[in-house]
Order: structure tokens, then C-alpha cells, then sequence
């Protein structure tokens, strides 16, 4: 089965996933580490990071009510 992530382009995937545009199934554990290396090939590691946790953040406030959100796993 095809990661339905795979229907974006990176930059489609970032900016959407920035807007909190893509639906929950979207984001898989697949998902999380290709929004990672978006970010990475294109800023520093600390700025990756910071958008990386801010937007799982949201995102998880936005489609799980904040309950899904784990700093350490993010982090890691």
C-alpha cells in the first residue's frame, strides 16, 4: 500500500502540513520523518526542530483534541 503522503511534493507536503491542510490519515509515522527531512534539507537543524515540534503541535490540537502530543518522542 502506497503512504498516501506520497501524493504531495515536498513542498506541497510543507506547506500544507504548515496549514494544518492534510487530513489525519496523512500523517503517518512515515509522514513524521518526511516532514523532518523537508525541513532539514532546507534549514538548520535547531530551526527544523522548532517547526518539526511546533507543527505536530498544532496539528495534534487541531485533529486529536492535544492529547496525542509527546515532547520526548517528538524530540527524538
Amino acid at each position: 500500500m502506497r503512504e498516501p503522503h506520497l501524493q504531495y511534493s515536498d513542498e506541497e507536503f510543507r506547506k500544507k502540513f504548515e496549514l494544518l491542510e492534510l487530513p489525519p490519515e496523512v500523517i503517518t509515522h512515515e509522514a513524521h520523518f518526511r516532514i523532518v527531512w523537508v525541513y532539514l534539507k532546507a534549514l538548520d537543524f535547531d530551526t527544523s526542530l522548532q517547526k518539526v515540534v511546533e507543527g505536530i503541535k498544532k496539528f495534534d490540537q487541531k485533529f486529536g483534541r492535544g492529547a496525542k502530543y509527546h515532547a520526548t518522542i517528538s524530540y527524538a
